[in-house]
């Protein structure tokens, strides 16, 4: 029996026959110090294509082709 997996972040079921699920990686640098902290609050949330997509075209400034669609989700 398969669970169900949903994204994290629109709630839509994710494909599992195609063998991918999205996670982000992020990793913040203390300035003074110089230490990268490896806390991933976003390593155990699960995004779909879509998700990923629109997720990557915020980091990178590319408008979506949702415009009133806010980077935060």
């Amino acid at each position: 029996m398969s669970r169900i997996i949903r994204c994290d972040r629109c709630g839509a079921e994710i494909d599992q026959t195609r063998g991918t699920v999205g996670y982000v990686a992020l990793c913040a640098q203390d300035i003074k110090t110089g230490e990268v902290s490896d806390d991933n609050l976003y390593e155990s949330w699960d995004f779909c294509d879509d998700c990923m997509k629109a997720i990557h075209a915020c980091v990178m400034g590319v408008k979506t082709v949702l415009e009133s669609e806010a980077c935060d989700g």
